[in-house]
Formats: C-alpha cells, structure tokens, sequence
C-alpha cells in the first residue's frame, strides 16, 4: 500500500500479521527494505517501506524462484501444518467468488455445473437432508480399514469431476443428487486425494452397489462417532476433516 507519506519519496508500505515472513522477504529477496516496526494497535502488526522499483525488482526474483506444483503442500512443507491449515479455511470464503449467488440455495447447481474444478485422485459427494443431517455410507467388509465413510472414487474415462462424484455416489450410496457446494480441501487418504463436493438428494433411495453395506442419516455428533470406528488413521482423519469442514460450510450458508 501506498501511505500518503509515501507519495514524495515513491515508496510503498508493506505490511505483515508475522515478522518472520517480513524478515524472509528481506533476506530472500528485498534487502533494500527498510527495519522492520511495530505497533499492537494496528490489524497489521508489523510494518516496514521499501521503494517501489525495488519491490517491483523483488517480486519478479520472487515469481523467476516458484517451482512447486501444488501451493497447499509447499506451505505444510516450508511452513508447517498449522499455517498450511489456516490458508485452507481462507479458501474455504474464497471459494465463494466462484460461484454464482444462486448457487448458494437448496436446489440449484447452475453455477457447481460449470466450476473449475482442482485436479484429485478422486471425487466424491457429502450428502446433506434440508434437516441438516449427513449420510454415510458402511463399507462392506471393512475393506481398508474402513467403517463408515462418505461416497466417492476416481473418474471413469473422459468424466468430469462433477460427472464422477454424481456417479459415484449412486452406486455406493443409491442416490441421484444436485450438486450445491465445493468443499474447500483436497483431503488426502491412504490411496490419494479426493475433492468433495456438497449434495443434496433427489428422489426415493435406488438399489446402491456390493461395495456398500449400509447407508444411514446421521447428525453431526453421530457422524462424529462412526466415522471414529475406521481402524485406518489416514483415512479417519481425513473424513472428520470433511466432517469438520461440511458443518463450516453449512453455517456459513446459514448466516447467508
């Protein structure tokens, strides 16, 4: 930003809530900023100038250094977990800007339809009643260690994400849906990434597949518990995960 102050001498304000990713910017590509200050009165805590050149200089170094092919698993690398958490549930509010406001009802999936979807391993439904319950789905056997879980596998052919996550969900789940929502992680597994979409049904529950032994709708205290019941801890934690994230998405609406 640029501070009235600033003007006359062509410089720019940078601002930071951490000091540290201050401090790594000067060290890394713009020794020319100024010290580093700080005042517990401001939203941005730490604050420091560099010129506009020298910034602008800076952050084409900054661009030519990006090698990594996925933003979310370079934070957790560099930064950790926590902070790789935190620009998740940013995400979740920028998804948002994707989507068409009638997206937001019950029963429209005009603008889901057309949303660009991030690249997974697999795709997969969380499905919702208009009371506000979830459905999960028993897998036969345990297989992977898994007891309850949500609807979901990898694309057939030339499918779209939105194509396979639909179709998955009926042939574990027996429900047709509309799609009403994006989730806003790509939750990892045991077998590798799944993005999730939010659903609602649509029509009577059809005859699901060998791979599901059972379907229920439960509460969230509910869906908590079974979904504790998986023996495998990646993927365990990976569905409270979804868990945690679908009930955040479905109180944010609510507030809409």
């Amino acid at each position: 930003m640029q501070k009235e102050e600033d003007r006359q001498h062509d410089q720019l304000t940078i601002r930071s809530r951490i000091r540290s990713d201050l401090e790594a910017l000067k060290l890394l590509y713009l020794p020319a900023m100024g010290s580093i200050t700080e005042s517990t009165r401001s939203d941005y805590q730490y604050r420091a100038k560099a010129s506009r050149s020298d910034l602008a200089h800076a952050m084409v170094h900054l661009i030519g250094s990006i090698g990594y092919s996925n933003f979310k698993n370079e934070v957790q690398s560099v930064q950790g977990k926590n902070r790789a958490s935190l620009y998740g549930r940013l995400r979740t509010e920028l998804y948002q800007l994707q989507l068409e406001p009638e997206a937001f009802e019950w029963n429209s999936t005009a603008a889901i339809d057309k949303m660009a979807v991030p690249d997974a391993d697999s795709y997969g439904v969380v499905l919702v009643s208009p009371e506000g319950q979830t459905l999960l789905r028993q897998v036969s056997g345990g297989f992977g260690g898994y007891c309850w879980t949500f609807a979901k596998g990898r694309p057939d052919g030339y499918e779209s994400p939105q194509q396979t996550a639909s179709r998955e969900l009926l042939e574990e789940a027996g429900y047709h849906c509309k799609l009403i929502g994006l989730l806003p992680d790509r939750y990892m597994g045991t077998t590798g990434s799944t993005i999730f979409f939010v659903g609602v049904p649509v029509g009577d529950q059809q005859p699901f597949g060998t791979e599901t032994e059972e379907t229920r709708w439960v509460g969230i205290q509910e869906a908590h518990g079974l979904l504790q019941l998986t023996t495998d801890p990646i993927g365990r934690d990976r569905d409270q995960s979804v868990l945690c994230d679908l009930y955040r998405w479905m109180s944010a609406r609510q507030e809409h």
